[in-house]
C-alpha cells in the first residue's frame, strides 16, 4: 500500500544513505582528514575516540604496515557527526555484524541491498553521473589515494614546517621534481645555480667585520676632510646632501650607495634598511647606536604583533626566527605516535598466513638447538644485497662476527670497526640467536619471512644503523643478566621503564644522579624494546610476551622526549660571532698563507726522504766519522748556514740524561747530521772525537730550526704590518702548519658548499671539473661530489657548483697532499670537530694574534650547524633584499 500510494522512494533516499551519498561522504571524509583510502573504508565505531564535543581521536590501519591515529580536523569531526546522525536510522535494521562499520548504506535508493564495497570502478561511475569534470570538460578521474597527497599539500603551503611534501606537484618528491622539473632548462638550471652561487657569496662575505668608525677616526676624518672633497671633485649639491642625511639609511653609512650589492650598478640601493646588517658597505658610526637599537625594538614588537608566517614574509628574519630555548619534557601532540590498537576482527587474513610459521617457531623454540628457523646457514651479503670482491670470505648467519670491512662501496665516512658485528659479546646463546635474527631482517628487509611482518622496516637500515641496534641490544643484554632476567619472555612494562630509567639518567662513583643521557640515547633505548616487540614472531629461541605493550604503544621518540621538530629545526646555525672571525682568518690563511705552506709541505716530503734512517746511500761506521763531520761542517761555515735544531723535546730528554743546560751542543740535532755526512745514526761514543769542530761550527754560524728560516714576508691581516710569513719552524711544528692551513680549506669548503660530513670526505683528486662559461663572462666552477645520505651502498656521483674561493680551497688541499696520485682520497676520514677545535686554537695563540687575526670565540661548530647557516642564507638572506611586493 505504501507504494501504491507513492512517496516511498523519496522518503526512503531521504532517511537512508544509498550509494551516491555514501562514496560523497567518504570522498569528502578523506579531503577533510587526509587518511588514506583503505583507513577509511575499513572504520568501525570502535575506532572514534571522543575527547569532547568537538575532538575527535580516530584510529585506523594503514594497509598491513601498522595501527595509526589522527587527531581528526574540525571539518572532518563536523562531518562525522553529520555522518553519524544520517546513518543512525538505518543502522537499527542492519545485522549485528553490520552495524559496528561506519560507512553503512544501501546500493540504491528504495532498495534493500546493502553496500558491500566501493571501488574504483563506483567511483568513477559516480563521477560521470553527477558531471564532476576536469579542466580539460572531460569526466574527472578521481585516484582516491591522491586525496590524501592533496590534503597534506594543501595543509604544508598553508602553513610551511619544513614538509617535502610542499612542493610545485604534490604528486612529485622534492627530489623528483627538483631534477626533472625545476633544472628542466639550461636556462631555468643557470638560474638555480645561480642562486646557490650567491647564497655561498653571501656566506663569505661574513668574513670581513663591519667597518666601525671610533670617534677618534670621526675627529681624524674631520681633519683631512676639504682635501678629501677635493680629491673626490664634490660639489656644493652633493655635500648638502651627505651632510643633511639625504644618503644615510637609517642603520650605517652607506661606503657607495650607487654600488650597492642588492640592486643595478649606477643606481641607488633599493633594499630595506635592516639589509645594511649585512652589508660589507656599510659604516657604522657611534651616531648610529641609537638607530640600530630602534630597529631592534621594531624587530620584537613586529614579531609580537605578526603572525610567524607574516613575519617570515615581510621582514625576513636575520636570524632564526624561533629563539633556542629548553623544550618541553613531553613531546607535542604531533610527535606522539598512534596507539597501535585495530578494530576487532580486522587483519584476520595476515594472522592466518604467518600462523603456520609462528607455530613452528614455538614448537622449535621447545627444542631449541642453536640454529635459526629461517636463516640458518644463509650468507649474509647475499640476503643484505651486497658485493664482495672475488675470493673473499663471505661471513654466514652461524658466524659469532660478521665482517662488512670488504663489502664493495663503503662510504669513506664509516669506520672499519663499526663494520664487524661481533654478536659473541651477548653471553646468552638465546639472545645472540635473537640478535642476529634482528639484524638481518634489518638488512634485508625484503626477504620472505620479514616482508609480512606488519611492523618490520620497510626499507633495509644502513650499515651503521644496524651496528647502533646491534650495541643497544648487546647492552640491554648485559643489563638484562645483571637484574637476573631469565629471558625475554619475562621482560614486562616494569623492566622496560627500569631499563629506561637505567639509561636516561648519569651516576657517579657512588651511585648518585649527576645528570641525564641526550635524547638520542634514550630514544635507542626504547628502540630496542621495541624492536623486540615489532619482530616477535621472528625469533626462534626466545621472545617477549605476546600482550607486551610498552609505555602505551608510544613511539620511541615520545618515550625519549625528542625535542619536536615542528616549530623550529633542531639543528640551530652557527652564531655569527663565531661564524665571522673564523671564516676570515679561514680565507686569510688560504690566500696569504696557502701558497707558502705548499712549498713548506715539499720541504717536508723531502727532507723526510734525506732524513730517514733507510734512505739509499747511508752506511753505518763503527769509528767515529771525523773526516766526514769535518767536511760537512766546513760547508755550514761556507755558506752561513746555522746547525739544524733539535725540537724541545728532544731537549729535554737530553736534559733528562744528564746533559748540562751550558752544553753549547744541547740544541744541536746530531742525527740529523750523521744522515747527511751519509752515516745512519750517531753514536754517543763519539762525541768526544766530534765535539771540537761541532762547537767551532755552532760558535761560527749558530743553531737554528730547520724550516721556513728565510720566510717570505706578507701583509697581516689586520693591515696593521709586513711580516715574515712564518718564524722558523721544528718539523713538528712545519707539519702542524700546514695542517691548519689545509683545515682553513675544509672551512671555506664545509661553509660556502654546505657538504655533509659523508660527502666532504668523499671527493678525490682530481675532482676539479673543467671550468664552464654558460654566458660570455661567467665562468660557472663544479666539483665532481658524491652524495651518500639516502643513497645506495657506494652513493651516488653528482657535481656540485660552487664559488671560485670553493675552487680555490680543493686546488689548495690538492697542492697539500702528501701522494698527488689522480684518484687519491682529497681529504679521507676526519674528525671535523677536532679540526676545528686545532683551527681555533692555533689562531687563538701567540702565532695567530702575530698575524693580526681576530680571536675566535667558544661555540658550537660542526658541518651540520654550518649546512644550516648557508641554507638560511639561501632562504633568507637573497630573498630580503626583494621588494615588499614579491614577499
Amino acid at each position: 500500500m505504501v507504494h501504491n500510494r507513492g512517496g516511498f522512494h523519496d522518503a526512503t533516499r531521504a532517511i537512508f544513505p544509498h550509494l551516491d551519498v555514501l562514496i560523497a561522504y567518504r570522498l569528502l571524509f578523506g579531503i577533510y582528514s587526509g587518511i588514506v583510502p583503505d583507513g577509511i573504508a575499513e572504520l568501525v565505531l570502535e575506532d572514534i575516540d571522543w575527547a569532547g564535543d568537538s575532538t575527535v581521536l580516530l584510529s585506523y590501519v594503514k594497509r598491513r604496515t601498522a595501527a595509526e591515529s589522527l587527531n581528526l580536523p574540525r571539518r572532518a569531526v563536523r562531518l562525522l557527526e553529520q555522518w553519524l546522525a544520517h546513518s543512525a536510522l538505518l543502522r537499527t535494521f542492519v545485522t549485528e555484524e553490520e552495524r559496528h562499520k561506519l560507512w553503512v548504506g544501501v546500493s540504491r535508493a528504495g532498495g534493500g541491498r546493502r553496500v558491500r564495497k566501493i571501488d574504483r570502478v563506483a567511483v568513477q561511475r559516480w563521477a560521470v553521473r553527477h558531471a564532476v569534470v576536469g579542466n580539460d570538460g572531460q569526466p574527472l578521474k578521481i585516484h582516491r589515494s591522491r586525496i590524501r597527497t592533496t590534503h597534506e599539500a594543501m595543509r604544508d603551503k598553508s602553513t610551511w614546517t619544513g614538509s617535502g611534501r610542499a612542493t610545485i606537484d604534490p604528486n612529485h618528491t622534492p627530489d623528483v621534481e627538483g631534477d626533472h622539473y625545476l633544472t628542466a632548462t639550461p636556462a631555468q638550471r643557470h638560474a638555480v645555480e645561480t642562486v646557490i652561487e650567491d647564497a655561498q657569496h653571501d656566506m663569505l662575505r661574513r668574513a670581513p667585520p663591519p667597518t666601525v668608525i671610533t670617534d677618534e677616526e670621526a675627529a681624524a676624518l674631520a681633519d683631512g676632510y676639504p682635501h678629501l672633497v677635493a680629491e673626490l671633485n664634490l660639489n656644493d649639491s652633493v655635500i648638502a646632501e651627505l651632510v643633511g642625511g639625504q644618503r644615510d639609511v637609517f642603520t650605517a653609512t652607506c661606503g657607495d650607495q650607487l654600488s650597492g650589492l642588492h640592486g643595478p650598478k649606477g643606481k641607488p640601493c633599493p633594499t630595506r634598511p635592516w639589509v645594511c646588517l649585512l652589508c660589507p658597505l656599510a659604516v657604522f658610526a657611534p651616531r648610529h647606536a641609537g638607530n640600530l637599537l630602534r630597529l631592534k625594538a621594531f624587530f620584537s614588537r613586529q614579531w609580537q604583533q605578526m603572525p610567524a608566517a607574516h613575519f617570515h614574509g615581510r621582514i625576513r628574519p636575520l636570524c632564526h626566527p624561533y629563539p633556542a630555548g629548553p623544550g618541553p619534557l613531553r613531546p607535542c601532540r604531533h610527535c606522539l605516535g598512534g596507539r597501535p590498537r585495530r578494530g576487532p576482527g580486522r587483519r584476520t587474513a595476515a594472522a592466518a598466513r604467518g600462523a603456520d610459521r609462528v607455530t613452528t617457531a614455538l614448537t622449535t623454540a621447545a627444542a631449541f638447538d642453536g640454529r635459526s628457523v629461517d636463516f640458518a646457514g644463509a650468507d649474509v651479503c647475499h640476503e643484505a644485497g651486497f658485493t664482495l670482491p672475488e675470493r673473499t670470505g663471505r661471513p654466514v648467519f652461524e658466524d659469532g662476527v660478521w665482517d662488512f670491512t670488504d663489502v664493495v662501496g663503503l662510504p669513506v665516512q664509516l669506520a672499519l670497526c663499526t663494520c664487524r658485528f661481533d654478536f659473541t659479546e651477548i653471553t646468552d646463546e638465546r639472545w645472540r640467536l635473537a640478535g642476529k635474527e634482528l639484524v638481518l631482517a634489518m638488512l634485508a628487509s625484503r626477504h620472505p619471512v620479514v616482508a609480512p611482518l606488519p611492523r618490520a622496516h620497510r626499507t633495509a637500515l644502513h650499515l651503521r644503523s644496524c651496528a647502533g641496534h646491534l650495541d643497544e641490544l648487546i647492552r640491554f643484554c648485559r643489563w638484562l643478566s645483571e637484574q637476573g632476567v631469565p629471558g625475554f619472555a619475562q621482560i614486562d612494562t616494569r623492566i622496560c621503564d627500569a631499563y629506561m630509567a637505567h639509561r636516561r639518567y648519569i651516576l657517579d662513583e657512588n651511585g648518585e644522579v649527576v645528570g641525564e643521557n641526550s635524547p638520542g640515547t634514550r630514544r635507542r633505548a626504547a628502540q630496542v624494546v621495541v624492536d623486540l616487540v615489532n619482530y616477535r614472531e621472528l625469533f626462534t629461541a626466545d621472545r617477549v610476551p605476546a600482550d607486551l605493550r610498552p609505555w602505551g604503544g608510544a613511539t620511541d621518540s615520545a618515550i625519549a622526549g625528542m625535542p619536536c621538530g615542528r616549530t623550529e629545526n633542531k639543528t640551530q646555525p652557527v652564531d655569527n660571532a663565531v661564524m665571522q672571525p673564523m671564516l676570515a682568518a679561514a680565507l686569510f690563511l688560504m690566500s696569504a698563507l696557502g701558497p707558502h705552506a705548499v712549498e713548506l709541505a715539499r720541504q717536508i716530503r723531502e727532507t723526510d726522504k734525506l732524513s730517514t734512517r733507510k734512505a739509499p746511500g747511508l752506511r753505518a761506521v763503527h769509528v767515529a766519522p771525523v773526516a766526514e763531520f769535518t767536511e760537512l761542517l766546513n760547508e755550514y761555515r761556507d755558506t752561513c748556514t746555522p746547525l739544524p735544531m733539535l725540537a724541545d723535546h728532544h731537549v729535554a730528554d737530553r736534559l733528562a740524561n744528564g746533559w748540562s743546560p751550558d752544553d753549547p751542543l744541547l740544541a744541536v740535532a746530531t742525527g740529523v747530521l750523521a744522515r747527511q755526512a751519509g752515516i745512519t745514526q750517531f753514536e754517543a761514543r763519539w762525541m768526544h772525537h766530534l765535539r771540537g769542530p761541532m762547537e767551532n761550527a755552532v760558535a761560527s754560524v749558530g743553531v737554528k730550526e730547520v724550516f721556513a728560516r728565510d720566510a717570505a714576508e706578507i701583509t697581516t691581516a689586520d693591515t696593521a704590518s709586513v711580516l715574515p710569513w712564518t718564524v722558523p719552524l721544528h718539523r713538528l711544528q712545519a707539519v702542524a702548519l700546514v695542517g691548519i692551513v689545509r683545515t682553513a680549506a675544509v672551512i671555506v669548503l664545509a661553509a660556502a658548499s654546505g657538504m655533509r660530513a659523508s660527502e666532504l670526505m668523499e671527493p678525490r683528486i682530481g675532482c676539479r671539473l673543467p671550468l664552464e662559461e654558460p654566458v660570455p663572462g661567467l665562468t660557472r666552477y663544479r666539483l665532481a661530489s658524491k652524495v651518500v645520505k639516502g643513497q645506495p651502498l657506494g652513493g651516488t656521483d653528482d657535481d656540485r657548483v660552487v664559488i671560485e674561493p670553493v675552487y680555490r680551497a680543493v686546488e689548495l688541499a690538492e697542492d697539500l697532499h702528501d701522494d698527488r696520485q689522480e684518484g687519491a682520497l682529497l681529504f679521507g676520514r676526519f674528525a671535523f670537530s677536532v679540526r676545528h677545535k686545532w683551527f681555533r686554537n692555533w689562531v687563538n695563540s701567540p702565532a695567530g694574534r702575530r698575524l693580526g687575526l681576530v680571536p675566535i670565540p667558544d661555540g658550537q661548530v660542526n658541518l651540520r650547524r654550518l649546512r644550516r647557516t648557508l641554507a638560511l642564507e639561501r632562504a633568507y638572506v637573497r630573498a630580503a633584499c626583494w621588494p615588499p611586493s614579491c614577499t
